[in-house]
């Protein structure tokens, strides 16, 4: 073993490689190594060797602080009683010698004290004491307020192996049973002669964070002199931030009125003397903005007061209305959530008094006002303009509040009395364009059967100004009053109208936001837009080859609604109309005598996206399938036949085709298609053999679970054959990509999916196959890679495996005769049962998400029914291949021997807490190394 100084050395020159040395790779080397020691039990000697030496630099002796606090969190069990007084005292020299800084070696000092104090019940006078030894101590007054400071926040959210029961005494006695004791230590230095602010900001720091965890309450925090110099700091400038997160937890922990109200009693009137401050402050945001803060948490807490009490309380809602007006845009977001839950509590009265209306309708205003776009529109940065978008969204949720209480009309009525003055003024576009912008923002609230503002909008709609951020706005406004439009129809002759003058123009933006209301007449007016069909097939042939494929793709789906309001056998015209066009596309890619290149075939790549738009609105025929759709898949397949057979190696082609074909296989009647599978399934196994692409497995899948129904023979042959050479070719795959599956992750996903339905309708297929062994490697692979929908079809396919009828049969009854496939499932799992453990195990408690980890309890579970007698013996050479980052080697001792117990004949259920508190083990060290990563970011 390596003597102490040898220990300190290394630790030294891993600290030196880690902030010293330019190679990154050995930074990364260090800091991994270091981790690793601080798991050690060497690191406590280790650590305090390197915080008591003088020479040492402060980094070191942070990396020593942060060593004690991890260790005193996770790793106290390491030591006698003792040897924890021993460390208690040690840390409580090292906090009289760090008591003058550096702060952060301080802090975390302070942190595995309180680590401590809270497993140590034998430490009694953890608070009272230091209190009792370092209150009166000038030099230790910095040193015992972070003491007490971060104190609750460890009793209250530390990560520690002890019991809730025992926490809660804990805290009892440490937090609750100190409380009175802590407020007069912070009263008593808050006024004490001589203190300096940076004393002060630390007592508000160490005041909120007892009242925020409950330990002081408002009450007694009111009746000492902290109360009345909290509101007499915010005219300081040094304490000004740390008295407004002073003010506002105060006012948070109030809400509970009735329990408060002689606190708030106090609290309201100081408060609400603020408000001159928000005009005195006008060259200073940042005060503003705290000051708004306090007056919002005011807000918020005291609503109810306010609704009730608005003699009193109303000059709050007043303040929160002059800080929405101000022109900064990183203050007013601070007011919206008052406003939502503040409508939330005007909305239980009966009648909303007239003053709070008026505060509303007065909101209205501001935030048009606020939504317009600068009339330097190159003066914003990009990151500018994005977040100025991301706000005007934000304020057009808070006019929704305000339609809460004015009412859609009255909002919708001051947005157009904005653009009517805008015009009598003949302002710019930015005046028009942001009332446009609310009205859309307000549409959620719009009584769609009374309201009347809306036509009164659409018929000055084209005497607006036609700059493009105009037309654009006013564009969005009638896709979003479109229900309101269906039930009156005669305004679809004039919508109808300026959608297709939108088309006409020039600017994209423009042309897609008339392809959102289009697709949305289309949708909402469906049976009124019948007699425009053969307009929009005009257009679609016209125009659609001069749009952007979004754009395009948003009109077919409209149509698509259209098509459904139609009687059956309309509908199938109308369907044969749109989709022959694009059918078309593709069948001249055929045609042809030469291959397309890549870019002549994108537009036959969106004549696909479209065809599926149509399909995928117009299903659910049931019975009333129209029978002239009835053949269509046998004419159009050829099509899709040929074409795969010459495009079907190009990856965006393969991914159109599969997602129509995928779409005929669901909506057609079965009947109808059945003719058709075995052509498609040999496109698709000679598509998948040339190209590698998931989404021919993937359709492989659903022609088995669709149109396989158990019986025929001559489909299985098709099918088997199938399956088999696509598992070849997966094989293939695989051995050339063992290394790094995650690279073919979507063809595994699509296989064990594909491997689901076989293994359901078609087992012979799979288990008596000679491939069985490989295939099951493959799905080995699928539980390894970290893939969240992946790990749980693959967990899911073997316990489908696993629990199979034949199986477990055989396991309960040896005189049953089971099917053929038991004996190859069976030799294959048992080949391969510790490296199938290996992977439920690693995948469990590395990357596996929680809905996964019932599925792998499952899996062990069921293991341990079948192979009672040989899961410890695969276990044993598994747990030794787990990574100790993973897990710490006694907990898969505790494991081994948890497993070891619960194999016996009466106690076989408790393999799934087995493999519980294993996970459970591997999560705690999980969010220590996450800790341990926090504190080295403070490095």
């Amino acid at each position: 073993m390596a003597s102490a100084e040898d220990a300190m050395k290394t630790v030294a020159n891993a600290l030196d490689t880690l902030y010293n040395n330019p190679d990154n790779a050995a930074k990364l080397r260090a800091n991994a190594w270091l981790q690793d020691f601080q798991h050690t039990k060497d690191a406590w000697a280790t650590s305090n060797a390197l915080l008591l030496a003088p020479e040492a630099p402060i980094q070191w002796k942070l990396f020593a602080a942060q060593t004690f606090r991890a260790k005193a969190t996770y790793d106290l069990s390491q030591l006698t009683p003792a040897e924890r007084v021993n460390l208690r005292d040690m840390l409580l020299g090292a906090m009289g010698a760090f008591a003058g800084g550096p702060r952060p070696v301080l802090t975390q000092i302070c942190l595995a004290l309180a680590v401590m104090a809270l497993q140590m019940p034998d430490w009694t006078g953890a608070v009272s004491g230091m209190i009792e030894a370092y209150g009166a101590n000038a030099r230790m007054v910095n040193a015992l307020l972070d003491f007490l400071t971060v104190l609750p926040e460890v009793v209250g959210e530390a990560h520690v192996p002890i019991s809730p029961e025992e926490a809660n005494q804990r805290a009892a006695a440490l937090l609750t049973g100190n409380s009175a004791q802590v407020l007069q230590l912070l009263a008593r230095y808050i006024k004490a002669d001589g203190v300096t602010e940076s004393i002060q900001q630390a007592v508000f720091e160490c005041a909120r964070t007892w009242i925020t965890y409950g330990e002081i309450n408002p009450l007694s925090f009111a009746a000492t002199p902290l109360f009345d110099f909290a509101f007499r700091a915010l005219s300081d400038d040094a304490l000004f931030d740390g008295a407004v997160d002073m003010i506002c937890d105060l006012i948070h922990e109030t809400q509970e009125v009735s329990e408060n109200l002689p606190v708030i009693q106090r609290i309201v009137p100081l408060v609400i003397a603020l408000q001159p401050m928000l005009t005195q402050s006008a060259d200073d945001p940042e005060r503003i903005k705290g000051i708004c803060r306090i007056f919002v948490q005011a807000g918020e807490s005291y609503r109810q007061l306010i609704v009730h009490h608005p003699e009193t309380f109303f000059p709050i809602v007043q303040a929160i209305a002059q800080c929405s007006s101000l022109d900064d845009f990183d203050i007013v977001p601070v007011t919206f959530p008052f406003w939502y839950r503040f409508a939330g509590a005007l909305g239980k009265l009966i009648q909303v008094p007239k003053q709070f209306m008026d505060v509303y309708e007065g909101l209205v205003h501001t935030l048009i006002r606020h939504l317009q776009y600068s009339q330097d529109p190159t003066s914003l940065s990009p990151q500018e303009v994005d977040d100025f978008r991301e706000f005007r969204h934000e304020m057009g949720d808070t006019l929704k509040d305000c339609c809460s209480i004015l009412g859609a009309d009255r909002c919708l009525g001051i947005a157009l009395e904005h653009i009517k003055v805008a015009i009598g003024k003949h302002d710019g576009w930015q005046s028009i364009e942001a009332p446009l912008f609310s009205m859309r923002s307000m549409g959620a609230e719009v009584d769609i059967h009374a309201t009347s503002v809306v036509s009164q909008v659409l018929e000055i709609i084209p005497s607006l100004p036609q700059h493009p951020r105009v037309r654009y706005a006013a564009l969005l406004f009638a896709g979003r009053y479109t229900e309101w439009i269906n039930l009156r129809p005669d305004y679809i002759p004039f919508i109808m109208s300026y959608i297709s003058e939108g088309f006409a123009t020039s600017d994209p933006d423009v042309i897609a936001a008339a392809s959102q209301a289009m697709s949305y007449l289309c949708k909402d007016c469906k049976t009124h837009l019948v007699s425009y069909l053969p307009q929009l097939h005009q257009f679609l042939q016209t125009r659609g080859q001069q749009m952007h494929q979004e754009d395009v793709m948003s009109i077919y789906d409209g149509v698509a609604w259209v098509l459904s309001s139609l009687p059956v056998s309309e509908a199938a015209a109308g369907l044969l109309q749109f989709s022959t066009p694009l059918i078309q596309q593709v069948a001249e890619a055929t045609q042809r005598a030469g291959d397309y290149s890549r870019d002549e075939l994108k537009p036959v790549a969106d004549a696909l996206e479209n065809l599926e738009s149509l399909i995928k609105v117009m299903i659910g025929f049931g019975e009333l399938f129209p029978t002239d759709c009835l053949d269509t898949p046998g004419r159009v397949w050829p099509i899709f036949d040929a074409f795969l057979a010459r495009y079907g190696t190009t990856f965006f082609i393969s991914e159109r085709i599969t997602s129509v074909i995928r779409r005929a296989i669901q909506d057609w009647p079965v009947d109808s298609c059945r003719p058709l599978t075995a052509g498609v399934a040999a496109r698709m196994c000679k598509c998948f053999q040339e190209s590698g692409f998931s989404g021919y497995i993937w359709i492989s899948g659903k022609l088995i679970d669709r149109y396989y129904a158990g019986g025929d023979a001559q489909l299985h042959a098709t099918f088997a054959t199938m399956f088999d050479q696509e598992t070849r070719k997966l094989i293939e795959m695989y051995a050339e990509n063992q290394s790094r599956p995650d690279v073919i992750q979507d063809v595994i996903d699509d296989y064990i999916h594909l491997l689901m339905h076989v293994a359901e309708q078609m087992p012979d297929s799979l288990y008596l196959s000679p491939s069985f062994p490989l295939i099951f490697q493959i799905v080995l692979a699928g539980l390894k890679i970290s893939n969240v929908d992946l790990n749980h079809i693959t967990l899911s396919f073997v316990l489908n495996i696993l629990n199979n009828p034949g199986l477990i049969n055989a396991a309960l009854e040896p005189t049953l005769q089971p099917p053929a496939y038991v004996t190859g499932i069976r030799s294959v799992v048992e080949t391969h049962a510790p490296q199938l453990l290996e992977s439920l195990l690693t995948g469990m408690m590395d990357h596996y998400v929680e809905d996964c980890i019932d599925l792998v309890m499952d899996v062990v579970h069921v293991m341990a029914k079948l192979w009672q007698h040989q899961l410890l013996t695969w276990l044993q050479p598994t747990l030794s291949q787990i990574p100790d980052n993973l897990v710490l080697p006694e907990a898969k001792i505790a494991f081994f021997q948890d497993m070891t117990q619960a194999l016996g004949p009466s106690s076989i259920d408790k393999v799934k807490q087995a493999v519980l508190n294993l996970h459970r083990a591997s999560r705690r060290l999980r969010q220590r190394r996450m800790h341990m990563i926090d504190m080295a970011r403070d490095r």
